[in-house]
Protein backbone atom coordinates (compact mmCIF):
# COMPACT_ATOMS: atom_id res chain seq x y z
CA UNK A 1 0.00 0.00 0.00
CA UNK A 2 2.82 2.37 1.01
CA UNK A 3 4.77 2.14 -1.73
CA UNK A 4 1.84 2.44 -4.30
CA UNK A 5 1.12 5.40 -2.69
CA UNK A 6 4.80 6.69 -2.67
CA UNK A 7 5.36 5.96 -6.10
CA UNK A 8 2.14 8.01 -7.26
CA UNK A 9 3.59 10.67 -5.80
CA UNK A 10 6.78 10.22 -6.59
CA UNK A 11 5.76 10.28 -10.46
CA UNK A 12 3.36 13.33 -10.04
CA UNK A 13 6.03 14.91 -8.64
CA UNK A 14 8.42 14.32 -11.43
CA UNK A 15 6.19 14.94 -14.24
CA UNK A 16 4.99 18.30 -12.86
CA UNK A 17 8.44 19.69 -12.70
CA UNK A 18 10.09 17.74 -15.60
CA UNK A 19 7.67 18.42 -18.22
CA UNK A 20 6.64 21.96 -18.02
CA UNK A 21 6.81 23.39 -20.96
CA UNK A 22 8.24 27.19 -21.98
CA UNK A 23 5.99 27.57 -25.47
CA UNK A 24 6.17 29.57 -27.77
CA UNK A 25 3.14 31.83 -27.30
CA UNK A 26 4.56 32.30 -23.55
CA UNK A 27 8.25 32.81 -25.26
CA UNK A 28 6.52 35.52 -27.94
CA UNK A 29 4.55 38.02 -25.23
CA UNK A 30 8.10 37.61 -22.76
CA UNK A 31 9.88 39.47 -25.85
CA UNK A 32 7.04 41.77 -26.44
CA UNK A 33 6.67 42.97 -22.67
CA UNK A 34 10.74 43.34 -22.46
CA UNK A 35 10.87 45.26 -25.91
CA UNK A 36 7.81 47.30 -25.14
CA UNK A 37 8.13 47.78 -21.41
CA UNK A 38 12.10 48.03 -20.94
CA UNK A 39 11.48 45.13 -18.46
CA UNK A 40 14.15 43.39 -16.69
CA UNK A 41 12.76 40.68 -15.49
CA UNK A 42 9.77 39.14 -16.61
CA UNK A 43 8.01 35.63 -16.50
CA UNK A 44 4.75 34.44 -18.49
CA UNK A 45 2.82 31.63 -17.88
CA UNK A 46 0.15 29.98 -19.73
CA UNK A 47 -2.19 28.51 -16.47
CA UNK A 48 -5.13 27.33 -18.92
CA UNK A 49 -3.35 24.03 -19.37
CA UNK A 50 -1.89 25.09 -22.65
CA UNK A 51 -4.45 26.68 -24.71
CA UNK A 52 -3.69 30.12 -23.83
CA UNK A 53 -6.73 31.30 -22.51
CA UNK A 54 -5.60 32.36 -19.18
CA UNK A 55 -1.95 34.01 -18.74
CA UNK A 56 0.05 34.49 -15.28
CA UNK A 57 2.89 37.63 -15.67
CA UNK A 58 5.16 39.09 -13.99
CA UNK A 59 7.04 42.43 -15.16
CA UNK A 60 9.57 44.27 -13.70
CA UNK A 61 10.41 47.79 -15.53
CA UNK A 62 11.97 51.26 -14.53
CA UNK A 63 8.89 52.64 -16.69
CA UNK A 64 6.90 51.10 -13.70
CA UNK A 65 8.40 54.44 -11.44
CA UNK A 66 5.95 56.83 -10.01
CA UNK A 67 3.19 54.99 -11.59
CA UNK A 68 0.38 53.61 -9.07
CA UNK A 69 -0.42 50.12 -9.03
CA UNK A 70 -3.19 50.21 -11.50
CA UNK A 71 -1.32 52.28 -13.73
CA UNK A 72 1.65 49.28 -14.11
CA UNK A 73 -1.33 46.67 -14.70
CA UNK A 74 -3.10 48.89 -17.49
CA UNK A 75 0.35 49.20 -19.18
CA UNK A 76 1.03 45.21 -19.03
CA UNK A 77 -2.37 44.54 -19.68
CA UNK A 78 -2.96 46.90 -22.80
CA UNK A 79 0.87 45.65 -24.06
CA UNK A 80 -0.42 41.92 -23.84
CA UNK A 81 -3.98 42.77 -25.68
CA UNK A 82 -3.08 44.47 -28.85
CA UNK A 83 -0.22 42.02 -28.87
CA UNK A 84 -3.19 38.86 -28.28
CA UNK A 85 -6.06 37.42 -29.51
CA UNK A 86 -8.99 35.23 -27.74
CA UNK A 87 -6.72 35.75 -24.35
CA UNK A 88 -9.60 34.94 -21.58
CA UNK A 89 -7.62 36.84 -18.77
CA UNK A 90 -4.70 37.93 -17.35
CA UNK A 91 -2.91 37.45 -13.74
CA UNK A 92 -0.92 40.32 -13.39
CA UNK A 93 1.86 40.70 -10.76
CA UNK A 94 4.30 44.21 -11.48
CA UNK A 95 7.14 45.64 -9.55
CA UNK A 96 9.32 48.81 -9.89
CA UNK A 97 12.75 48.30 -11.38
CA UNK A 98 14.67 51.14 -8.73
CA UNK A 99 18.29 51.93 -9.77
CA UNK A 100 20.62 51.25 -6.92
CA UNK A 101 22.48 54.27 -5.87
Amino acid sequence: FFFGVEMRLATKLLFRNTFRCFNAEEARLKKVLEDQLKATSCIVEDVSGGCGAMYKVFVKSKVFQGLPMVKQHQLVANTLNANTEEVHGWTIKTETDKETP
